[in-house]
């Protein structure tokens, strides 16, 4: 057999071996699609729903009365019950607080999936408005994705609110569940293996060191492949516009977090430049700072800065707290 038949046999099986494989991922495509249906149906018929299709425990929540106003928006997969804790304490503290929840987070899966990250940002600023003009200053408590949602809304509308609470915010999505790859590629990586499914089950365990928090399950536990696109989008749409945030920003860390990048989150705080700004590390919880361990001193330290900014804001303004 000469050198140029050996090369065209080469090419042959190795085209055969090409396509034995593509079809092999085909098939474990379609019996992840399949598998990931039956556990969705299952899950699905455990879930209470109220007559809009929303999860129980996912309602909006409002409570307190006072000129300031907070604004409390939670994460990816989350729900206004993070806030559980928080909104009764500063209704408590004389401040009148409102928990939202984003669209598509606590529906059904196809109704999710018709969600953009343009939604996520409008109902923030809609609530932001809404508050501003029965307030007369106005905070926003963000946590994860809520503080993406937040930034960007404060990038196409700066004067929303007159301080920001980052907790755990969503600038970089931690590698510490990617390895070899960057997250954003192995989604791309996995939205190739899974092309015909279009919903992604979490495989991973809630980010809190409180077992408590860790075993009572508050997520969407099957989010569509389309809202991922729209996080990594977001974050996109944030990196392209303004860095700066020229209001009064205390943002918390844990240097445990496994979901978000906390070097990042660091990184893009020292750029700011307002003088009022302030950065606390918290040990020894993970990311789901408002229910994990020590979120009872977070209280204090949170509302301690609120007061004394908005306060100072007000006798700039003119206006009183």
């Amino acid at each position: 057999m000469n050198r140029r038949s050996r090369m065209v046999r080469a090419a042959l099986a190795f085209g055969v071996l090409a396509v034995l494989a593509l079809l092999l991922v085909r098939l474990a495509d379609h019996i992840y699609a399949w598998r990931v249906e039956q556990r969705y149906a299952e899950w699905e018929a455990s879930v209470e729903r109220d007559a809009d299709g929303v999860r129980t425990g996912f309602e909006p929540f409002k409570a307190g009365e006072g000129a300031v106003g907070i604004l409390f928006v939670h994460g990816f997969a989350g729900s206004p019950s993070l806030y559980r804790y928080f909104v009764p304490y500063f209704a408590e503290h004389g401040f009148a607080c409102r928990a939202i929840r984003l669209p598509g987070f606590g529906e059904t899966v196809d109704r999710a999936a018709e969600v953009r990250r343009a939604d996520w940002v409008r109902a923030v600023r809609s609530a932001a408005l809404e508050m501003r003009a029965e307030h007369e200053t106005v905070w926003i408590v963000a946590h994860s994705l809520g503080g993406t949602v937040a930034l960007r809304a404060l990038q196409a509308d700066a004067a929303l609110a007159d301080g920001l609470v980052l907790l755990a915010p969503l600038l970089e999505v931690s590698d510490a569940r990617s390895p070899i790859l960057e997250p954003e590629e192995w989604f791309a990586v996995g939205e190739f293996l899974v092309a015909e499914s279009d919903v992604l089950e979490s495989i991973f365990p809630i980010d809190a060191h409180d077992p408590r928090v860790r075993e009572k399950e508050e997520r969407d536990l099957f989010i569509p492949l389309d809202l991922y696109s729209e996080l990594f989008a977001l974050l996109d749409d944030l990196d392209a516009g303004p860095a700066d945030v020229d209001i009064p920003v205390m943002m918390v860390l844990s240097k445990r977090d496994k979901i978000v990048d906390s070097d990042a989150a660091e990184a893009w705080f020292t750029a700011l430049t307002n003088e009022a700004n302030r950065l606390l590390v918290v040990e020894p919880a993970g990311h789901v700072l408002p229910l994990d361990t020590g979120w009872d001193s977070l209280l204090t330290e949170i509302k301690d800065y609120v007061v004394n900014h908005a306060r100072n804001r007000d006798t700039q303004t003119g206006r009183r707290y």
